[in-house]
């Protein structure tokens, strides 16, 4: 909001829309909550766009110095991003006052601000790596870059399963509004369409394009805020904001799904149900992408909130009973990383039943009774709603 309204004007209104448009209305929503990488980078980067922008002769040293010093920060969440510099140092170039001739002294001063404290992070990374790797320049992700090519280009235009256009249709709106947004903001055009497209090149470029079981092309966040900003100046014109309104909204549904249930469920009865198959079907088949399957998550999970697992009622045994026996265990890791204890409880009056134990949530969510029951449970023997951790349920 403030990035738009303090450094391009625009209106109250239009800050608002781009604020709810890029953090409800692309996949900026779904990561807000997650522990990756890319939302911390994003933050960053945008962060020193911002102090970039605002170069006036009186704030341009101390401005220069807190971009190195964001920037290189964000390296340790995300060396790669690195890639992104030979952008900032154009834009030193270009985005000078037009009454006052290039200096290369004022450059090299400029350019030495910002790079010095970038440095400095450079030098703790690479500490860090040779710990690690007894090799300064080892990072462990050296291997997986110059295997997708084509193949991620495509993919991450076009695949049914991780488009970025099918992912955050506003960035759609961004793309209409560049040419508009070049004639009116050349030099800062030129360095937001510098950041989408090496990001593009470095992450085509990678094996995993497409992000892993994440929701939409993870990888890709970093660029969304350099498509999302320029909607502003077709949003400032009247007549096209009802259509943008629309679209924007659209996003907003397009994500609900994925914040309302937990994503790895979906990727993980694909495989359980096509097994080796289930990689290449979540990525180009229409019929099998997470935007559909999704949906159909959060209507299983409704299903089973309204008439419980199986229709019956949980029951939740007393651990004073001393009539409980465990008679043998097993430790399970489900895909959403709760760690349970599968037991075969025998009762001293009665047949001895399936149960199931709760160890420890690693993250507050509900628990995925379907992964349960597939991962070792019998289904019609163990329900599982909502356990304490240590606590035994039927």
């Amino acid at each position: 909001y403030r990035f738009a309204g303090e450094r391009f004007c625009f209106s109250h209104r239009t800050s608002v829309l781009l604020a709810l448009g890029y953090g409800l209305s692309t996949i900026a929503w779904f990561y807000s909550e997650d522990f990756m990488s890319e939302p911390a980078t994003s933050l960053l980067i945008l962060a020193t766009v911002c102090l970039f922008m605002g170069l006036n002769a009186a704030q341009k040293n101390r401005n220069l110095r807190w971009a190195g010093a964001l920037f290189g920060l964000g390296r340790t969440c995300r060396l790669a991003a690195l890639v992104v510099v030979p952008g900032f140092l154009l834009y030193l170039v270009f985005a000078k006052e037009k009454a006052l001739p290039w200096n290369i002294k004022s450059f090299i001063l400029d350019a030495a601000r910002f790079l010095v404290p970038i440095a400095f992070f450079i030098c703790l990374i690479f500490l860090y790596n040779y710990v690690r790797f007894q090799n300064v320049f080892e990072t462990g992700y050296e291997k997986g870059f110059g295997t997708g090519g084509w193949t991620g280009l495509l993919g991450i235009f076009f695949s049914p399963g991780k488009s970025v256009f099918l992912y955050n249709p506003l960035i759609l709106v961004g793309c209409l509004a560049l040419p508009v947004f070049f004639k009116t903001r050349n030099n800062i055009a030129w360095l937001f369409t510098w950041i989408v497209l090496i990001h593009l090149a470095l992450f085509s470029s990678w094996h995993s394009w497409y992000g892993g079981t994440g929701w939409g092309p993870r990888l890709m966040l970093v660029a969304l805020p350099y498509l999302s900003l320029p909607v502003g100046v077709l949003l400032e014109r009247a007549k096209a904001s009802a259509g943008i309104i629309a679209v924007l909204v659209l996003g907003i549904l397009i994500q609900i799904p994925s914040v309302t249930v937990n994503v790895s469920r979906y990727y993980y009865d694909l495989r359980q149900q096509y097994q080796g198959q289930a990689h290449d079907l979540l990525l180009y088949s229409p019929a099998h992408s997470p935007l559909i399957g999704q949906v159909q998550q959060v209507g299983m999970m409704r299903e089973v909130d309204d008439l419980g697992f199986f229709g019956q009622p949980c029951q939740r045994l007393d651990r004073r009973d001393r009539s409980v026996i465990v008679e043998s265990e097993k430790q399970v890791v489900n895909h959403q990383g709760d760690r349970f204890v599968f037991g075969e409880i025998g009762l001293d009056a009665g047949q001895p039943q399936r149960q199931v134990k709760l160890v420890a949530r690693t993250v507050a969510h509900p628990v995925d009774q379907h992964a349960l029951s597939r991962a070792g449970a019998h289904a019609d023997l163990v329900r599982i709603l909502e356990p304490a951790p240590g606590e035994w349920a039927t």
